[in-house]
């Protein structure tokens, strides 16, 4: 009976008591600040950190046991941890609990030494140690949190798992000298100052589908909808743009989404409906729709530029580019589709507007019974949106046809061919925790 004794020993102590939180959306920001940090140093040697998905579900597996503690033998690999007393909830507070980690991790750089042992930099030097270039991380939230010889209460804990395992106390962690200059001996290219694997993408094209992972393309079939993974990513990079000015972040609108999938089109740029900013942008198949938007940053102010696939203000009262949209003051929702073209190359468009606007502008009001909105009844009649779109058309034709409306023209155009869309839904959030403690 020894032998069931240990075993019910064992699995007591493999106990799940988190919950693990989908990070997926934070994927890039996780990346981006690894390898700006390894830019830093000025390493000849120091590899580009992409993502593993592999990784990143053991993070998860060790998160859930919400013990603020490295594992030692049963994962061979290098970690880092970092947790806050209260839980995340929702997308900005998730997005702030991350950086807020990633940050305190970094800032070790303080106390860092160049020397065989990380000392009291462990968190940081795991970041930037050189020969490590896989990285997957997890959060979740723990009722109760395993911190050395305390139990915290409420928590939420980071952890991110580095493969190859590396010794950080009897290793250098990189070799000073120019960048890239250790690259191409090891049959590695050089990208923007990093060693970077020729075979490995910078981050691999996954679905998220509950807590499993898979390939978001079977048998080489090519579909139009964004992945999962390429939503987030859109959202994210829209966010850290709205961001670097202080503005606040947009959310990702299902109604806007199903506004975009039916606009979305490869040979002539429709806008949204009224109310609406729209941007449009032609890449080619197999591009990071995520690095391209950020690209928007490049156009500034300049809103007189030639923009082949370039965009569309609220009724078309004034002059942009992609980047003055995104930047709107009074943005809350966004949403994007793509489509591929057939020429080797993919058409996407995003939507932007104020959902409380679009509230009023239709007359809809929430369902408190069905948490979906509805159209309010006006006149004994309940219009649609393509009722309302229509009407208004038919209002501006025959003003057109009298003589009273010489500045649109009669035939519909680009902006006057608006679809049907559904309702919205509404989203909240709530701040963060203020404890916070990373593990050195």
């Amino acid at each position: 009976m020894a032998w069931l004794t240990a075993l019910l020993v064992l699995a007591v102590s493999l106990v799940v008591h988190g919950n693990l939180v989908d990070i997926s959306p934070e994927t890039y920001r996780i990346l981006s600040a690894h390898n700006t940090a390894r830019r830093a140093v000025g390493a000849a040697n120091m590899l580009e950190m992409t993502w593993d998905a592999g990784l990143a579900r053991q993070a998860g597996q060790w998160s859930e046991r919400c013990r603020y503690i490295r594992p030692r033998d049963e994962y061979d690999v290098g970690s880092n941890l970092y947790y806050e007393l209260d839980f995340v909830y929702g997308f900005d507070s998730i997005q702030a609990f991350v950086t807020r980690a990633l940050t305190a991790w970094a800032d070790h750089q303080n106390t860092f030494r160049y020397a065989r042992n990380c000392g009291r930099a462990c968190s940081y030097v795991q970041m930037i140690f050189s020969e490590t270039d896989l990285v997957g991380c997890a959060l979740s939230t723990c009722n109760n949190l395993e911190a050395r010889a305390m139990t915290d209460k409420s928590a939420s804990l980071f952890v991110c798992f580095y493969s190859p395992k590396t010794r950080l106390t009897d290793s250098l962690p990189f070799v000073y000298g120019e960048a890239c200059s250790q690259c191409a001996r090891r049959g590695y290219r050089c990208d923007d100052g990093l060693c970077s694997h020729p075979d490995r993408a910078f981050i691999p094209t996954w679905v998220i589908d509950g807590n499993e992972l898979r390939p978001s393309n079977t048998a080489g079939r090519i579909e139009d909808a964004l992945t999962i993974n390429e939503r987030n990513s859109m959202t994210t990079a829209h966010n850290s743009m709205r961001r670097d000015v202080r503005r606040r972040p947009i959310e990702w609108d299902d109604d806007l989404e199903r506004w975009a999938k039916y606009i979305v089109n490869c040979t002539t740029d429709y806008p949204g409906p009224e109310g609406t900013y729209t941007n449009f942008l032609r890449v080619q198949s197999g591009d990071d729709l995520y690095r391209n938007v950020l690209g928007w940053t490049d156009e500034g102010d300049q809103t007189n530029l030639k923009l082949i696939h370039g965009c569309r203000t609220m009724r078309d009262v004034g002059r942009c580019n992609h980047y003055t949209n995104v930047l709107q003051l009074a943005l809350t929702s966004m949403a994007c589709a793509a489509k591929y073209c057939g020429d080797g190359t993919r058409q996407l468009v995003c939507l932007y507007d104020n959902s409380t606007d679009r509230y009023a502008r239709y007359r809809l009001r929430p369902d408190p019974r069905r948490n979906t909105p509805r159209v309010s009844n006006v006149r004994g009649t309940t219009p649609s949106y393509e009722a309302e779109e229509r009407r208004r058309i038919l209002v501006e034709r025959q003003r057109a046809s009298r003589g009273r409306l010489t500045t649109r023209p009669t035939r519909p155009t680009a902006r006057d061919d608006r679809r049907e869309g559904p309702g919205v839904a509404q989203k909240t959030r709530q701040r963060p925790g203020v404890y916070t403690k990373a593990q050195n």
